[in-house]
């Protein structure tokens, strides 16, 4: 459930508080994320300290993941990308 839980909150964009996260494989690199996450929207802390963890995620996804970690970790990429894009 760490996993879906951390997709959602990424999804949603309200970064006011961290996600449940109780993914035990995973848990070190999508707390890290979603900290850096919270760091950025209220502190202005640099991008590159939320992309650093969000590779790591998705690295060890590529080398321990499932399909379905795979797909997850993608999509936190991606979502990471947005605000940049969307200005």
């Amino acid at each position: 459930m760490g996993w879906t839980n951390f997709l959602i909150w990424l999804l949603r964009g309200k970064f006011d508080e961290l996600p449940e996260i109780d993914s035990r494989c995973f848990s070190d690199f999508a707390s890290g994320a979603a900290r850096a996450v919270v760091r950025y929207y209220r502190e202005g802390e640099a991008e590159r300290l939320i992309l650093e963890p969000l590779r790591e995620l998705r690295q060890k996804s590529y080398c321990v993941g499932g399909g379905r970690e795979l797909l997850l970790s993608a999509c936190g990429h991606a979502r990471s990308m947005v605000p940049r894009h969307l200005g």
